[in-house]
């Protein structure tokens, strides 16, 4: 390879709010002289990068230290890093990052997959958990609104310790059970958090043949 990142996907995994934490990726740029020509971009605020020079045997590298920016609100990331050159017989590379952001709500998971049954009634579909917890000592948490917009889940709220710890338990209701295609959708959480006033907990529901 004479240009492009070594990996396609970076997992930044869990990063505590306010507190950066950053991970180590290599760019292949094989003629040094060209360096100049390079351009590095990424699509999201929430994600900075530092690039510095790392010769190896194998050619010319760069290293790209990527961290999660200090400010970036709660929630899932997910960003890309662009390495692209002016000079058009390169092909630009792209770096896909992901993680997630903690505030004061640690919330999982961030997706949750169904596979619907058709033979069976509601009651007797898969339930899938979400749950959500207070990072802060003492707090007073309190889910205030739950939803599917599309009113494919019946949602049930479980709570673990009051004012900290809940479990969501979800399950494809009737209306699941009438679906002709795979869908996509979201369960919408509304909490008295004031840097986590919604969370939105991504799903899939897959039709059994």
């Amino acid at each position: 390879m004479e240009f492009g990142f070594e990996q396609s996907y970076l997992d930044m995994g869990k990063i505590r709010r306010h507190q950066s934490t950053g991970k180590t990726v290599f760019l292949v740029l094989k003629n040094a002289q060209k360096r100049s020509l390079l351009n590095v971009t990424t699509d999201s605020p929430s994600i900075a990068f530092t690039i510095s020079p790392a010769p190896s045997e194998t050619g010319e590298k760069l290293q790209i230290d990527v961290a999660v920016a200090p400010d970036a609100p709660p929630g899932p990331i997910e960003a890309n890093i662009t390495a692209s050159m002016t000079d058009s017989s390169y092909q630009a590379s792209v770096l896909h990052v992901r993680g997630n952001v903690i505030g004061n709500l640690d919330v999982a998971p961030d997706i949750i997959r169904f596979l619907i049954n058709k033979s069976l009634p509601p009651t007797k579909q898969d339930v899938q958990e979400i749950r959500v917890n207070s990072t802060l000592d003492g707090s007073d948490l309190k889910i205030t609104g739950l939803k599917d917009r599309d009113d494919r889940l019946s949602l049930k709220i479980d709570t673990v310790t009051a004012g900290q710890q809940y479990t969501i338990r979800a399950r494809p209701n009737a209306n699941a059970l009438e679906l002709t295609r795979n869908v996509a959708g979201e369960v919408i959480i509304n909490t008295n958090d004031e840097d986590q006033p919604e969370i939105r907990i991504r799903y899939s529901m897959i039709i059994q043949k």
